[in-house]
């Protein structure tokens, strides 16, 4: 770039709007891939896309640079700038929390094992993921908090078949397309899933490229429950395959359908979204980081799908009661 510092004219860039300044942050990964020929890690991501910038002005002065006392999370480059950071001042707590959250995970790793130790299972859904986890308490830990990451994703499935009232059998089969580690680790989460709809047995088949093929069940609900790994192969291969059960519901947790509809070699839903409302008598479950996605992936869906017969929408675009309540860092 002929300067010392790949965002040293990131300014430039931000004062063009948020469009311009997402597209460079994008436009120099893909540049350090080239380079490296491999894709980056989600540290080194994560690193271009929160650059050391100024929060405020998107300036970089190499000995002008120092990082919020609260939150370690933001970086400024003088004293005024902070105070006139009112966009900051407004998530500043909530980015403390995150960076408590990213710290005690490498402090502590039984984290999750000490929440499950801890959590007496309910017999019926609480109204949220925070009233489940506070069982009776006033707060919540640290590590309360970290446990609802993972434990969104079964208390999601609960809340949305409670919700639709669509499955009322004892046996069913679920489909998590899409799914990769998060979706993986979420699965010591799901002795919940049966406790809360009385369930004798459970099929779950997950599918998706970047799955891990290591993946060990709750030995509470090892005998009943059916765990089906692909990772070779994308969802519209696995349901025109000799392989292929009907689900009777299928979720496909922050699904971000439209991340990479412009980019014609990554947009790998294009080719799987038709196959996901064709199967009769099934419950499509859908989560999104926000409301704006979910409005953008929900319409992509349809669109995909102008070819099925029938299918109704019997939730759309509704906060999620059951999400996790760790702070997520949104880049753009």
């Amino acid at each position: 770039t002929g300067t010392n510092h790949v965002f040293e004219d990131a300014s430039e860039f931000a004062e063009k709007g948020s469009v311009q300044w997402n597209n460079l942050r994008m436009s120099v990964i893909n540049l350090v891939e080239l380079i490296l020929k491999r894709p980056l890690t989600t540290v080194e991501s994560q690193i271009l896309l929160f650059p050391p910038v100024c929060s405020f002005c998107c300036v970089y002065k190499a000995n002008n640079m120092f990082s919020c006392e609260s939150c370690h999370s933001v970086l400024f480059c003088s004293r005024e700038h902070q105070k006139s950071d009112s966009k900051h001042s407004g998530a500043c707590k909530l980015l403390g929390l995150a960076f408590e959250i990213d710290t005690t995970r490498f402090t502590k790793r039984s984290v999750f094992l000490d929440c499950i130790k801890s959590l007496t299972p309910p017999n019926e859904l609480p109204h949220s993921t925070e009233l489940f986890l506070k069982q009776g308490n006033t707060s919540l830990s640290i590590e309360n908090i970290m446990y609802s990451q993972p434990l969104s994703y079964a208390l999601t499935l609960v809340f949305a078949i409670n919700k639709i009232g669509k499955v009322s059998r004892n046996e069913l089969i679920v489909h998590v397309v899409g799914a990769d580690a998060m979706e993986a680790q979420a699965l010591h989460t799901f002795p919940v899933v049966f406790n809360l709809l009385k369930l004798t047995h459970l099929r779950i088949v997950m599918i998706g490229p970047n799955l891990p093929n290591d993946i060990i069940l709750p030995p509470e609900i090892e005998e009943k429950c059916s765990l089906v790994l692909i990772s070779n192969k994308l969802y519209h291969e696995y349901v025109t395959s000799d392989a292929f059960t009907r689900p009777d519901v299928t979720v496909v947790y922050n699904c971000g359908f439209c991340e990479f509809m412009d980019m014609t070699e990554k947009d790998i839903w294009k080719s799987t979204l038709p196959f996901i409302l064709n199967q009769r008598d099934c419950l499509v479950i859908l989560t999104s980081y926000t409301a704006e996605e979910s409005k953008q992936d929900l319409t992509r869906l349809c669109n995909a799908n102008n070819h099925v017969a029938s299918y109704n929408v019997l939730m759309a675009n509704e906060e999620n009661p059951f999400c996790s309540l760790c702070p997520l860092r949104n880049w753009e």
